[in-house]
């Protein structure tokens, strides 16, 4: 098994170890979740299979949360932070043959319009970094992409970080503080997520401008 596969079976593991550990929290209470083992069962007594079942449902869970994280936060911040951040911090500029946009509103929806164009020329940067020849500048990539994983794969364990922080206080509604608490947290993935991917096409713009200028 290679290092690289082991990396992402941990960062499957430790989401799903947070989740199924915040969830026994947040139904200590409830009667459903009280599960009798029977006596004559040695076998899911034993602590060792405790453990083994455990990890192995935390793994199903990170799994499962990561696949969740991913179709939402993609979508969500290809359609809002992302984009921005694209052409506002980064500086991104793609063509565009419609007419010229004036007045606040109208730069907006121009900017809507040139939703597709920013995330393409985004994936085509990406792509050339990747298929280069700077070895050094692929790691780097790469690495960024990884970190960029790693924060829209805390979009769920944050959601009931929050959620559970706010569930101690007896007078707050379960279902309010469930709803509060992932869109608090679906606020923050977005807009770190739409910052990682900004700092990695900084870095293609940096590579594409160093390739220009060397050029004879």
């Amino acid at each position: 098994m290679q290092w690289g596969n082991i990396e992402l079976h941990v960062e499957n593991l430790f989401p799903g170890f947070l989740i199924c550990a915040l969830g026994m929290i947040l139904t200590a209470n409830c009667s459903w979740a009280q599960i009798e083992i029977p006596e004559e069962n040695d076998l899911l007594r034993n602590a060792f299979s405790h453990t083994a079942i455990f990890l192995s449902a935390a793994y199903v869970v990170g799994v499962l949360a990561s696949a969740v994280s991913r179709l939402i936060i993609d979508k969500v911040a290809d359609c809002s932070f992302t984009p921005l951040f694209f052409r506002f911090i980064a500086g991104l500029k793609v063509e565009h043959t419609g007419n010229s946009a004036s007045g606040r509103f109208r730069r907006l929806r121009h900017l809507w319009w040139l939703r597709g164009e920013l995330l393409q020329c985004y994936e085509d940067k990406l792509a050339e970094v990747v298929a280069g020849n700077e070895t050094a500048l692929q790691r780097e990539v790469l690495r960024r992409r990884e970190r960029a994983r790693i924060v829209r794969n805390t979009f769920i364990p944050l959601a009931m970080i929050i959620w559970t922080i706010m569930s101690a206080n007896p007078s707050s509604s379960s279902a309010r503080s469930c709803l509060l608490s992932f869109s608090i947290s679906l606020s923050i993935i977005l807009v770190l997520f739409a910052y990682s991917e900004t700092i990695i096409l900084q870095e293609c713009m940096k590579a594409a401008s160093r390739a220009t200028s060397e050029k004879p």
